[in-house]
């Protein structure tokens, strides 16, 4: 979190694609929430977008914000919405593993992948330029969070979307330097 408070500027304008998604998932969890459990084949394809209860939306929503929108802002929305496709491809694959592989149930993971993958993406843009206090500071964070996971699926799917983040940026700064 410092990272990202750190690097904070006044906002200039609407970060449109971090609205639509933190509105569309805010959208259909409330459906979920007010008619039960959705269909099995929509709750897997949904899986990125859906929250297990409102506390967990408030928290995915609030690090959307905060990570997705910073990360929309230094690389644009297309190279945002790359990186998204992909974080929310892989999150699909996971559930997929998890549900039909090793048979276990299919965890309401919420944007928690995306905001991962975006958490990755940004940090390894932003990583250098921050001081050796704050670097200590962000790692620590990241380790808390790991102990402080809900399940072990979880925790796999939270570094493996982080992971995807790096991955991304180091392929969506190849391009870049290409063109």
């Amino acid at each position: 979190m410092t990272l990202i408070l750190n690097q904070m500027a006044p906002l200039r304008k609407i970060n449109v694609l971090t609205t639509c998604i933190l509105g569309l998932s805010i959208l259909l969890s409330g459906i979920a929430f007010r008619n039960g459990n959705l269909v099995p084949a929509l709750r897997f394809f949904l899986s990125p977008l859906l929250h297990a209860d409102y506390l967990h939306l408030c928290l995915n929503v609030l690090g959307g914000f905060l990570v997705i929108g910073r990360l929309e802002e230094t690389n644009g929305p297309r190279q945002t919405a790359v990186l998204l496709s992909a974080a929310y491809v892989c999150q699909v694959i996971l559930v997929a593993f998890y549900a039909f592989v090793v048979r276990l149930p299919i965890d309401i993971l919420g944007l928690s992948c995306i905001v991962f993958a975006a958490l990755g993406c940004f940090v390894h843009q932003q990583f250098r330029r921050l001081s050796n206090a704050q670097k200590s500071t962000f790692v620590i964070s990241l380790v808390l969070m790991g102990f402080l996971e809900v399940s072990v699926r979880t925790a796999i799917v939270h570094n493996l979307a982080f992971m995807l983040g790096l991955i991304m940026s180091l392929a969506l700064g190849k391009v870049e330097q290409e063109t």
